[in-house]
């Protein structure tokens, strides 16, 4: 998820964390431009007396890392309606402004830049100046006190979590629009009132390529089919959810555990388990919350207890669940 921004009071700022003067940092996140307000608008801006931040040149799309001088570096042109990865590290004067498109590779511009003195705040969701805001939304924002090297930088852009904690000064992974500091400082955000959530960037919490989802309760138990989006073919299944897919595959979940594979079929034209071919079957289940003598017993339930009873009570039942309508003859 991420936090999206769409009118100017919308930022985030805080005093908290400043880096000290002529000194280093190095800020990552995902950013996307939603609408191109043909005006300068920042992604972040460090408010200091040279005002160092990522922010787009009169026309709205063309990005740079510059200072309220005549340092600028770099010219990255922006689209609307993708989502970036982008990072800046300074150290004293030296500064350098990382940049890619989703799915494409990390490119790099380095120049100079007025090194940072008499630090006051930080802003996200707007340049240094409160009026250049961003019509767009932002993800997975970290920022340490120190330069990372461009392959720290590659790294902490793969995913929400930070990879480096050591110098780490704030993190805001923004899964929902909040002003909470995660980095474990307490370095709360002030502002933000009328952000909201939107969907976020393609990347996983983590930079592993698969997570292992171990419910709490086995009523809740999440259980997954892999596809070929093109041809519907079945790859995988089980607990081991793939995030991100690889490209190409979908995913279906199944949040009752594993469908009954003596009953069900794989559909490639449905992308989905359905009842096999020439099945006729009653569901015992449904068979208990139809019987008139546990009416009043069902009722006594709320909706989601009675989802719950009935999903605990499949589970029971196992390969039982299900019974042929015609049971077969034994004619010895």
């Amino acid at each position: 998820m991420a936090v999206r921004f769409s009118a100017s009071g919308q930022t985030y700022s805080s005093t908290a964390g400043l880096p000290a003067n002529s000194t280093n940092f190095t800020v990552t996140c995902w950013a996307y431009l939603t609408t191109d307000r043909n005006a300068t608008s920042g992604v972040w801006g460090f408010n200091s007396s040279w005002n160092q931040q990522l922010l787009t040149d009169s026309d709205g799309t063309t990005l740079r890392f510059k200072d309220s001088l005549s340092g600028s570096i770099g010219a990255f042109a922006l689209s609307t309606g993708t989502w970036y990865k982008l990072g800046a590290t300074l150290n004293n004067t030296a500064g350098t402004f990382y940049h890619a498109p989703a799915g494409s590779a990390l490119t790099s511009d380095s120049g100079t830049l007025s090194a940072t003195f008499s630090a006051s705040s930080w802003r996200i969701g707007c340049g240094a100046n409160t009026g250049d805001w961003w019509n767009g939304r932002i993800a997975a924002y970290k920022q340490w006190g120190a330069a990372l090297t461009t392959a720290e930088i590659d790294r902490e852009l793969s995913c929400y979590l930070p990879l480096r904690t050591t110098n780490l000064s704030r993190w805001h992974p923004y899964l929902s629009a909040e002003t909470t500091d995660y980095s474990g400082l307490a370095r709360t955000l002030s502002g933000g009132s009328g952000t909201t959530t939107e969907a976020g960037p393609p990347i996983s919490w983590t930079p592993e390529p698969y997570q292992l989802r171990i419910p709490w309760d086995p009523a809740s138990v999440v259980w997954y089919a892999v596809y070929d989006t093109t041809t519907g073919e079945l790859l995988s299944t089980g607990s081991v959810d793939p995030r991100p897919l690889p490209g190409g595959q979908g995913l279906k979940e199944y949040i009752n555990g594993q469908p009954d594979l003596s009953i069900y079929d794989w559909d490639t034209t449905a992308r989905d388990f359905v009842l096999r071919a020439g099945s006729d079957l009653i569901d015992r289940v449904a068979d208990l919350v139809a019987d008139a003598s546990l009416a009043s017993a069902w009722a006594a339930l709320s909706g989601a207890q009675s989802t719950a009873m009935q999903n605990r009570i499949g589970q029971m039942l196992g390969s039982k669940r299900y019974r042929h309508a015609v049971e077969p003859i034994d004619l010895d």
